[in-house]
């Protein structure tokens, strides 16, 4: 299922990077010298992950419909493999 849920997540992330890296505060920490290693960690991240958390946390639902669909099919989690199953 990751193999094909990501993308819709990655443009997301993608499109939340390009505008946050034209905010004001962006460009005062480039011109007060930071290197874009503390950039990224300090200003651009923190702000990229909320709307991902929110993405993903609306995707669980979709997630968890998905897999029983697919053990409805035959072809989900097969209960002995469990870890602690006997």
């Amino acid at each position: 299922m990751a193999l094909i849920t990501w993308p819709p997540y990655a443009r997301l992330v993608r499109a939340q990077v390009l505008s946050i890296r034209n905010r004001p505060y962006v460009t005062a920490a480039r011109a007060l010298g930071l290197t874009n290693r503390i950039i990224l960690m300090r200003y651009v991240l923190p702000n990229a992950m909320g709307p991902l958390i929110v993405a993903v946390s609306a995707g669980l639902g979709t997630a968890m419909v998905l897999e029983s669909a697919f053990s409805f099919l035959g072809v989900g989690v097969n209960p002995r493999s469990r870890p602690g199953a006997t």
